[in-house]
């Protein structure tokens, strides 16, 4: 039934994107990152949606009559200049014959994100972005809080299988980015119940990130919620939010959790820790060796 409901739900983007190929951006932005095919169980589960989302927005974007046009700012080109370079450091890569799947992968990321700054021109256009991502990891994290919570913190979060935030510390900062998101359309929308609700995914993702048991979104989450407070513009009331449920969502979860955020402060005695430290290390040492192609993917 799932997979039934998926398709049928693609079919009908499919139909849209031709004539209108910011319809296709969308969908394109919601099966990559939500991933909704992953949760059935039958034909759809490994379907290249995503392929066929691209190939008809691709299209639409040859045939529509709708207003197109590519930003050109030092962002744009920045972003285009970075794609030229990386193709060109690809061909210097340490292991050239090994670096075909991971080229592919951020190659069809970036041409369609090219894609969606042409097509997505408008100020509507932005919040529709917003609102597919938001409801596209939005998702994961509410789901994730309210497991947390229904089960005392006593299990890891993790994202959906075979996707890119299936590991917990990959769902955790999805989930982190998207409270910034989630704020921003609070702040705008004028549904006084769509605000409610937005206030309370924002809590959820933050108890999602913190039930992925990973120390990494401790630390960002934390980072995340003072940034949040110097750009409010109502401080007291969201300092003082943060000052009652921080210290409560702390307590709320188990030993486990408080034995696994204090290995922090021992991060030497951690194999984890010390492998991405052995990885940052590794990769300032191979830019001093190689400073203008690097190691490739």
């Amino acid at each position: 039934m799932r997979d039934l409901l998926i398709t049928l739900i693609v079919l009908w983007i499919l139909f849209k994107a031709v004539r209108r190929p910011a319809i296709g951006i969308l969908g394109w932005v919601w099966i990559s990152v939500m991933n909704p095919h992953r949760l059935a169980w039958g034909f759809a589960y490994d379907f290249p949606f995503a392929m066929m989302m691209a190939a008809v927005t691709v299209l639409g974007l040859v045939v529509t009559r709708d207003k197109r046009q590519f930003p050109v700012t030092p962002a744009t080109v920045t972003l285009i200049l970075f794609i030229f370079w990386m193709n060109i450091t690809s061909l210097f890569a340490i292991n050239f014959d090994q670096i075909y799947p991971l080229w592919s992968r951020v190659m069809k990321v970036l041409f369609m994100t090219l894609v969606a700054m042409t097509v997505l021109n408008t100020k509507q256009h932005i919040r529709w972005l917003v609102w597919t991502l938001v409801v596209s990891l939005g998702y994961y994290g509410v789901k994730g809080g309210a497991f947390t919570l229904a089960t005392g913190g006593g299990y890891t979060v993790w994202g959906p299988e075979g996707s890119y935030i299936e590991e917990n510390n990959s769902l955790a900062l999805a989930t982190i980015m998207l409270i910034p998101l989630l704020r921003y359309l609070q702040l705008t929308e004028e549904n006084a119940w769509i605000r409610r609700g937005l206030v309370l995914a924002m809590g959820l993702c933050a108890v999602s990130a913190i039930g992925s048991y990973s120390r990494g979104a401790l630390l960002a989450i934390v980072s995340m919620s003072v940034f949040l407070w110097f750009k409010s513009p109502r401080k007291l009331p969201l300092g003082l939010l943060m000052i009652i449920l921080i210290p409560f969502v702390v307590a709320f979860m188990p030993q486990k959790w408080e034995d696994r955020m204090h290995t922090i402060q021992t991060y030497q005695q951690d194999s984890s820790a010390l492998g991405r430290l052995n990885a940052w290390g590794m990769a300032w040492n191979l830019a001093l060796d190689r400073p203008l192609v690097g190691g490739g993917f």
